[in-house]
């Protein structure tokens, strides 16, 4: 695919602007992530044009898609304005089917009370009333006037007393009616009520899920922005904690404690040497005393790391650098030595492997890209200078069980490169493809299925992916024999 730089094409939108994008018929908040122009061969689909690769803000990764730019419009207010119409456009076509429920529903109790009201109407005694009062006023040419006018007196109290029963049922129907409408009403302003309740803590629920994911959403975007911290080890010091961990994790030994020279002493040591090298001579002339502050400064910077790294020594010694078989043995040297820092009773095995641990804890603070080389800069400065001290701070003795492990004898003159002085139960006959021992605690996978590897170039290679180097082999049997 053609990227942003093309010059046929010209993307109106760059990497990382936030835009406003249209997903459905609606405008949500976006951030675009690639900009490219597509040609014919360039999508399956056939879409040409500039593509843009964009993330909805507050909605999961699995949402991300390309889009064409006919989707993207500016992130103005304008568009805002646009935004929010199309979304009160949108919802309001949601409402109208339950306005007209509501008008249908009127509509039937009006049918319904004006059906009670045709029904109240016309009684069989409203019948009987009506043919009275045609009786009445129908001219009679019967024999006798005066049975005519008694008849007609009576007729008309009966028809004035079914008129007044008239009036009284209708009067009972509406009093009926209203207050059914008054019950109505009520209902109507409780349901109304509880629906503003509803709505308030659906809307507070809404803001927090919001807020929510606006905070996971800046998390995750200074996580990505945080500097990458790269921690270059030597070789040699690499060796060093591959046989600190066989010891402490296979073997089950110890470090004997406390350690001398001690985490203090060696940065100490390291201060010393540095602000050596930078004023190696005492007596200043005049002239150069600009180039003197200035080498003070950086003496300064040195001791600034090494209170540095002791304080990271001190808060992570008991969480993190300690391997499980050697909890018990902290807990013990602590009580013993209630007045001492960790860093005045560990030494350099356990210091060496805060710098495996430091670029994971150093990404979680908060520096610049220039804090961050010179940081790098002056660890792996330290690092060089205790692989210079690698003989004089590194011991290869380590205590079983809290005992010094005994000597044994040579019983031949045969070398064995691996560091192991018991002979291992080696019924196939196997020879280490890289060393060429034949005494191992265990047996590992070479590069070829054929191949076999002795425990410790086994795990060198399973690591580094290099055979462990011939300056290694012999680095523990000299010393423990």
């Amino acid at each position: 695919m053609t990227q942003a730089g093309n010059k046929d094409t010209k993307l109106n939108f760059s990497e990382n602007e936030v835009v406003l994008c249209f997903h459905g018929p609606l405008l949500y908040e976006a951030k675009i992530l690639k900009a490219e122009n597509w040609g014919s061969n360039d999508s399956g689909s056939g879409d040409k044009g500039p593509h843009y690769f964009v993330h909805y803000k507050g909605w999961k990764k699995t949402w991300d898609e390309w889009v064409p730019e006919e989707r993207v419009v500016k992130h103005n207010e304008a568009n805002l304005a646009r935004q929010k119409q199309l979304k009160e456009t949108f919802s309001n076509k949601k409402k109208k089917p339950t306005l007209n429920k509501e008008r249908s529903i009127s509509d039937t109790d009006e049918i319904s009370s004006t059906n009670k009201r045709q029904k109240i109407g016309t009684t069989p005694e409203m019948k009987k009333n009506v043919q009275s009062k045609r009786t009445i006023f129908a001219p009679d040419h019967q024999n006798n006037t005066q049975d005519r006018q008694q008849s007609s007196n009576d007729e008309i109290q009966e028809g004035a007393s079914a008129e007044q029963n008239e009036e009284h049922q209708f009067e009972d129907s509406m009093k009926r009616d209203e207050e059914i409408k008054d019950d109505k009403e009520e209902m109507k302003g409780i349901d109304e009520n509880n629906n503003d309740n509803v709505n308030d803590s659906q809307n507070q629920q809404r803001s927090k899920k919001r807020s929510r994911m606006e905070d996971e959403e800046e998390e995750e975007d200074e996580y990505m922005n945080r500097l990458e911290i790269k921690i270059s080890i030597p070789e040699s010091l690499k060796c060093k904690l591959i046989d600190d961990w066989e010891n402490v994790t296979k073997s089950h030994s110890l470090l004997k404690l406390p350690r001398t020279p001690n985490v203090v002493d060696i940065l100490n040591h390291y201060v010393e040497y540095k602000r050596k090298n930078l004023l190696p001579n005492t007596n200043i002339s005049s002239s150069s005393s600009s180039s003197s502050s200035s080498k003070i400064e950086k003496g300064d910077i040195y001791t600034e790391v090494a209170n540095g790294l002791q304080i990271y020594f001190e808060k992570t010694l008991g969480n993190i650098l300690l391997y499980s078989t050697e909890r018990q043995q902290y807990v013990d040297i602590r009580k013993q030595y209630i007045e001492k820092e960790n860093a005045e009773i560990y030494g350099a095995e356990h210091l060496l492997r805060l710098f495996v641990e430091l670029p994971r804890l150093l990404a979680h603070s908060h520096l610049d890209k220039t804090a961050t080389e010179t940081l790098e800069e002056h660890l792996e400065d330290f690092l060089k200078f205790l692989q210079k001290k690698e003989e004089q701070y590194f011991v290869n003795e380590y205590d079983r069980n809290g005992m010094p492990p005994a000597r044994k004898q040579k019983t031949s003159n045969e070398k064995k490169p691996c560091g192991y002085n018991n002979a291992s139960n080696n019924s196939e006959g196997w020879v280490c493809g890289n060393c060429g021992t034949s005494n191992t605690p265990g047996w590992r996978a070479g590069e070829t299925p054929d191949q076999k590897l002795c425990n410790a170039c086994g795990l060198y290679y399973a690591k580094y992916k290099s055979h462990r180097p011939s300056s290694l082999w012999n680095s523990q049997r000299g010393k423990a024999s």
